[in-house]
């Protein structure tokens, strides 16, 4: 017999009596999108009501008449008040998610998922703790001054991810995710990561994946902002809505693996997601045969996406990334901003030679475009000038860089980013001439200007620590390098990009100032890292590689 919709029949009697008391008895994301969005309203909520908004006129009020199993008296939990196969089953999925998400969201981002993977929304069964937790024991509870034991309830949410074995993590808005605020979500999330047969899976509402995607196509969003956000993570300054939870949590995290591991793991994957998801709408883009974005316009989004993964030292993806957009771009200034970025690619996984000739591509596009005295002409000379640099032909440097340098003075933008590196530039290339103090001087006065933007946890920041690090370690002050490598160093672990080429010249700088210092034994295990990386990326034989390798061999 087949069960009916509100959970008559003897089928639904049947599967209701199995389940009753389960401890992963779930809510279908049917039952969700449908009778819970209703109840809502009938309870005369807004559509935009958030959960602990509703939790004591629609979520306890559903089980106040009800048996609970385990307690065998009267207030039950929302979802032992549910009947009915196409409403309630065994969960396949736990969410993590917080309390202050307004309910339509969560509704909303399931939903997209059982039609994104093709899934039956009555037999997709989510596991969601306020409406799968008794609520009426809790205030019960909380009435006579007492909670559950954290020990116990640390236990059974062990158990449930284990069991349940997928998560479902719900990231609102986007821009700065209420969900890291959470002590309880970050923990989560950590504890289902480190569990080999765990999966975790990273959800937002389509309103949410829509301003992601009309931010990327309009920049009117710094996607670098949110990767600063992702990158910071700290389960320390977390909250918690009883604090002795967060109290636990924080013992248990300092007990085990510690909070740098914690906010680590949890940042990385973040930070994975968000790369990823970036990448996969710039691809969509690109594949689309009418759109409505410029040419310049997915020229930039292309470019945000491939600095993303190539910061988190994925070069080959991030070039390829540039090389499936090159043939659906027809404005030629926007090409060449592209094939500049290309080279760029080149330029930071140690390949200067490679990266010159996408320059020189580049420039003839801007000559073309008649875009020779512009920005896009300004960032490419400083490019060159790097290129030039690393190769040692700081003659040639000089005078690309002088050239940026004027174009930045005509169009006002000497302060900007873009005028900064430029600044930054010449002071590297006098440095590689000897002149220390003004190099150093000009360094200084970049980190003022990017400290004061709040740009200095960047991989521009860290670049520019780095080069304060090896100025001061030229000019003697060993404690004034380390303190400058260390927090470059620091920005980088922060931003998953320590394990790229410049991060191996970084290692390479903190090992020069330990062997200077007589800590020999220290100063080879930061070469150690520092050639892994060089082998990783095949750079060993780039000029900073091949220094890595006479300074180690100086060593022994």
């Amino acid at each position: 017999m087949a069960e009916s919709e509100d959970g008559g029949g003897q089928m639904a009697a049947y599967v209701a009596d199995v389940l009753t008391g389960h401890p992963l008895r779930a809510l279908s994301a049917h039952f969700l999108a449908t009778i819970v969005l209703d109840e809502i309203r009938d309870a005369g909520f807004e559509d935009d009501a958030k959960v602990f908004e509703i939790e004591e006129q629609v979520i306890r009020a559903k089980g106040e008449a009800v048996m609970c199993p385990i307690r065998e008296k009267l207030g039950s939990s929302y979802v032992e008040a549910v009947k009915g196969q196409i409403n309630v089953g065994i969960a396949l999925y736990m969410l993590s998610y917080t309390w202050g998400y307004e309910v339509r969201d969560i509704v909303h981002a399931l939903t997209k998922y059982c039609q994104d993977c093709s899934f039956d929304p009555k037999a997709t069964y989510v596991w969601i703790c306020a409406f799968c937790i008794n609520q009426h024991h809790v205030k019960e509870l909380q009435s006579m001054g007492a909670s559950v034991p954290f020990d116990d309830f640390k236990e059974a949410f062990g158990q449930r991810v284990r069991q349940i074995g997928s998560v479902l993590a719900l990231m609102q808005p986007w821009v700065k995710p209420r969900y890291l605020t959470r002590v309880w979500c970050v923990f989560e999330m950590h504890t289902a990561i480190s569990m080999d047969d765990c999966q975790v899976i990273i959800l937002m509402p389509p309103e949410e994946a829509r301003s992601l995607c009309s931010a990327l196509e309009t920049e009117t969003v710094n996607l670098n902002s949110v990767w600063k956000v992702l990158a910071n993570v700290d389960v320390a300054q977390a909250e918690a809505s009883v604090q002795s939870d967060k109290d636990h949590i924080m013992q248990i995290v300092q007990e085990t693996t510690g909070l740098a591991e914690v906010n680590n793991a949890v940042s990385s994957y973040l930070k994975a997601w968000f790369e990823e998801t970036v990448e996969g709408h710039v691809r969509n883009l690109i594949a689309l045969t009418s759109r409505k974005v410029s040419d310049h316009q997915l020229v930039s989004a292309c470019r945000t996406a491939s600095d993303l993964i190539r910061d988190s030292g994925h070069f080959d993806r991030a070039k390829a990334l540039f090389q499936l957009c090159a043939p659906v771009i027809e404005d030629k200034g926007a090409l060449a901003r592209l094939t500049q970025c290309m080279g760029s690619v080149d330029l930071k996984r140690g390949r200067p030679e490679d990266a010159l000739v996408s320059f020189a591509v580049a420039r003839e596009l801007l000559v073309e475009a008649d875009l020779g005295n512009s920005g896009i002409a300004a960032l490419l000379l400083n490019s060159m000038a790097a290129a030039n640099r690393k190769l040692g032909r700081l003659s040639e440097a000089m005078s690309f860089a002088e050239e940026a340098r004027e174009i930045h003075v005509s169009l006002g933008s000497s302060t900007t980013e873009s005028g900064l590196l430029v600044l930054g530039q010449v002071a590297l290339i006098k440095e590689l001439q000897g002149d220390l103090s003004h190099a150093l001087e000009t360094y200084e006065q970049i980190k003022e200007h990017l400290v004061a933007a709040g740009s200095l946890t960047s991989s521009s920041g860290a670049m520019m620590l780095n080069s304060i690090g090896n100025a001061k370690f030229k000019l003697g002050n060993l404690a004034g390098a380390l303190d400058a490598y260390m927090e470059a160093k620091e920005i980088r672990v922060r931003l998953n990009i320590l394990d790229t080429p410049l991060g191996a010249e970084m290692l390479m700088g903190i090992g020069r100032v330990k062997l200077q210092q007589g800590e020999v034994d220290s100063a080879q295990a930061e070469f150690a890292k520092s050639k892994v990386i060089f082998e990783k990326h095949n750079a060993l034989q780039t000029p900073p590689g091949q220094e890595l390798i006479r300074t180690m061999m100086a060593s022994d």
